[in-house]
């Protein structure tokens, strides 16, 4: 798989429908990295490899203030990259397994690259840090699309929220599970009616996030995390949505959604999710 070559195209997508030109640069940096990693290895010079820890510490600093601009709504300009490490990694804002991605490579490479002007590194510890820093920018645009979906479509839903609910009989006397069938219905309906095109076209974080704006918007009591860790057992849970509305709670699970065609193997994987998280809620 390359991993560059799905980071452009999520940087293309994000900067279809947002404002964030410093991605092009993250991507610069990784592109510049790799190829110091290349030489390096090919003419046999040693001293290149430092060179590529550089340039992923630029697109990792570069990714740092892009998402936090996006994330938090706050401008970067006035902050340092460690007041944005700080905000993020006692924020809540990044996701579990983006915190994960994100604290391995400040501890391994930023951190230790950054401090010791006596450092050497290898062409293995090289290739390590373009592999770790490719996997923490591509994560982390999932969740910077996400937001942008989630953007779109809360501002779209909010008109139409009251006109929503008025076509589900006793909305408020519901079950939780039953407001989410019906909202979902209403969901699918509309994309049906109005832009049936852009529903396939969709990738998996764009659909969360159109799902998270409708739903949030159309009923601002709904509770949402997006990809909560569960933990059942000795196995790690991520399903795609933890939704509460007061006392209740349940989890969405949007593999279905992805294809208008689903085959018998996905749906029967679907399933088998869905019925390991009864356990979780």
């Amino acid at each position: 798989m390359d991993t560059t070559a799905r980071i452009r195209e999520q940087v293309k997508r994000l900067n279809a429908s947002s404002e964030l030109p410093g991605l092009d640069s993250v991507v610069h940096h990784i592109e510049r990295a790799e190829l110091y990693y290349r030489r390096g290895r090919d003419e046999h010079d040693d001293a290149l490899f430092n060179d590529v820890v550089y340039r992923t510490n630029q697109a990792y600093e570069g990714i740092l203030k892009e998402a936090y601009a996006l994330l938090t709504g706050n401008n970067p300009s006035n902050k340092m990259t460690h007041q944005i490490e700080q905000a993020f990694n006692t924020g809540g804002i990044l996701k579990a397994r983006v915190l994960e991605l994100f604290t391995n490579y400040r501890q391994n490479w930023r951190n230790e690259s950054t401090h010791d002007y006596n450092l050497f590194l290898s062409e293995q510890e090289a290739f390590l840090a373009i592999v770790n820093v490719s996997a923490f920018v591509s994560i982390l645009l999932d969740q910077m699309v996400e937001r942008v979906s989630y953007l779109r479509q809360q501002e779209l839903s909010r008109k139409r929220a009251a006109e929503v609910l008025a076509t589900i009989p006793q909305y408020d006397q519901l079950p939780l599970s039953m407001k989410l069938a019906n909202l979902l219905i209403r969901f699918t309906e509309q994309y049906q009616q109005v832009m049936p095109h852009l529903l396939p076209e969709f990738r998996e974080f764009e659909i969360l996030g159109t799902v998270e704006g409708f739903l949030q918007s159309t009923d601002p009591a709904l509770t949402l995390t997006s990809q909560p860790q569960i933990r059942l057992g000795q196995a790690i849970m991520r399903p795609d949505l933890l939704v509460k509305r007061g006392e209740e709670q349940a989890i969405l699970e949007l593999k279905k959604m992805l294809r208008l065609s689903p085959n018998e193997p996905l749906v029967n994987r679907g399933d088998e999710q869905l019925l390991a998280y009864l356990g979780c809620v």
